[in-house]
């Protein structure tokens, strides 16, 4: 016998959350261009440190207690036996992403999460089942996916985060969030589902009934059976319609149906965050050539205790700077000569001169860490386009301060701030020279060749990448996303349009 709603939610203990696996790869391997996040041997890694990435961000944002991933596998469903065309229109994945479904799994299996497949079942079916297991345990489930036959899942103990416009904005589908969007109840959406179809599934709905007309009929005839019922009150052309698409609709309502009762040989104890394996998950991260940033953020979402911690401190590299030790620098709004010249005053003392690197004897990071803490960052926004540049705003940092001048302000202290650059060029470090020289140009002051160029830097350590900004720079060489930044990797982690990435 089921329990009851109420003595599921007095013994709730937490939150279960279960992650469409494949909608969550789609989304992150059309997010981010392949050929920005690929090995040197060719391997693409695009989907795994996407799906690493937005996992942990929700993990970060909803704290579950519970975990577990649901896969699709290769070959049909039951569902291709009653409806031979399901999914027959859909174009076949990307090589470069299946080959990347395996090391997302090794990645899960090595953070200690479950993943579960079952062979002639979808992954939704799973995740219908997990969500059960989880309500009947008593627990909020929250299940992540990008497809919307999810919906019919959804009431008092089931939200899906459904990812919108940008993957960080998830939208909570909630009993009346899917009431305001459709008109109906979650229970009445794979009725509306039904009589609209789907079109990236391949399964035809009535000729001419959309989202409204479906939404009220069921609303006028309380679901799809007294719509049937009542077929032949419904006039027009649209009640012609549904008439002879009636039994295409019948179909469709039992394709739809998410089974919850699929045997998958676990229980809710099993969905517990595991002990992370911080060796394995090192070694397959060095092998996709991810750098330590990535793995501390990942094992920090994942840390199932002290234990994975002082493992994952074990693969660290004593010198290397973790994301940890990244500090907002202190900014100070210039608004005068003045200011100017006491920002510099406050920043004179960590412009030592640079390391002389003349000699060809190794340097370490801790080494290039002193050498940079000695120098000026310099980033100007604006256009670089010849013939119209144009500046918005500059900004300059030493030894953790800043200075942002607007482009209003930088007239009234152009002689200042040209002296300063003059005096340090030999220290200061730009991301792409020419066209910062050109943006600060239009301002009329002239940059003398810096000490550094990261851009630079990159065309060298890697010729055939071309970054076309400092946050995409920072995403491919360091695999650091910048929050600040409205996109990484070139607004590519966040999909544009309300997508569901399975059904691309």
């Amino acid at each position: 016998m089921s329990e009851s709603r109420d003595d599921a939610q007095t013994k709730t203990r937490g939150t279960l959350l279960v992650v469409d696996g494949h909608s969550l790869a789609f989304r992150a391997f059309f997010a981010l261009p392949a050929e920005n996040f690929s090995t040197q041997a060719g391997q693409a890694t695009n989907a795994v440190w996407g799906f690493a990435t937005m996992l942990s961000q929700v993990l970060d944002s909803e704290k579950p207690d519970h975990l577990a991933v649901a896969f699709d596998m290769k070959g049909g469903t039951f569902r291709n036996e009653m409806l031979p065309q399901y999914k027959g229109t859909r174009e076949a994945a990307p090589e470069d992403l299946l080959t990347q479904l395996p090391l997302i799994q090794k990645m899960l299996t090595a953070l200690g999460v479950t993943y579960v497949e079952k062979q002639g079942y979808e992954g939704d079916d799973i995740i219908a089942t997990l969500a059960a297991m989880g309500e009947r345990s008593g627990y909020d489930t929250l299940v992540l996916s990008g497809d919307r036959d999810a919906f019919q899942l959804i009431d008092e103990c089931v939200t899906v985060l459904y990812p919108g416009h940008h993957f960080k904005d998830l939208k909570h589908m909630t009993p009346q969030a899917v009431e305001d969007k459709y008109h109906v109840g979650p229970a009445q959406y794979p009725d509306l589902a039904a009589l609209r179809g789907e079109t990236a599934d391949n399964i035809p709905g009535v000729p001419g009934v959309g989202d409204g007309f479906a939404a009220k009929w069921i609303n006028q005839y309380g679901g799809l059976e007294g719509i049937i019922e009542h077929a032949d009150e419904i006039g027009g052309k649209k009640g012609e319609s549904l008439r002879e698409n009636i039994e295409q609709v019948k179909l469709n309502r039992k394709v739809n149906a998410l089974r919850r009762d699929v045997d998958l040989g676990i229980g809710i104890e099993d969905l517990t965050f595991g002990e992370v394996d911080a060796d394995a998950l090192s070694e397959l991260f060095t092998s996709l050539e991810f750098g330590p940033r990535t793995r501390s953020k990942v094992l920090k979402s994942f840390n199932a205790g002290k234990q994975a911690g002082d493992a994952a401190d074990k693969h660290a590299d004593d010198e290397d700077t973790s994301s940890d030790d990244l500090r907002i620098p202190e900014a100070v709004t210039i608004a005068d000569e003045a200011a100017l010249a006491a920002w510099i005053d406050s920043a004179r003392d960590g412009l030592g001169s640079p390391a002389d690197n003349s000699d060809d004897e190794p340097r370490n990071r801790a080494h290039c860490a002193d050498v940079m803490a000695s120098t000026c960052a310099l980033y100007a926004e604006g256009s670089s386009k010849p013939g119209n540049p144009g500046c918005s705003v500059l900004m300059l940092e030493v030894g953790g301060k800043a200075a942002v001048l607007e482009a209003g302000v930088i007239a009234g202290v152009r002689p200042a701030l040209q002296r300063f650059l003059d005096g340090h060029a030999d220290r200061i470090v730009v991301h792409g020279y020419k066209e910062q020289s050109h943006i600060l140009a239009s301002l009329g002051l002239d940059l003398a060749e810096p000490w550094f160029d990261t851009k630079l830097a990159g065309y060298l350590v890697q010729p055939d990448y071309h970054a076309d900004s400092l946050e995409q720079a920072a995403s491919h060489f360091l695999q650091l996303q910048l929050d600040n930044a409205d996109d990484v990797a070139q607004g590519q982690l966040d999909l544009s349009g309300d997508v569901d990435p399975a059904d691309q």
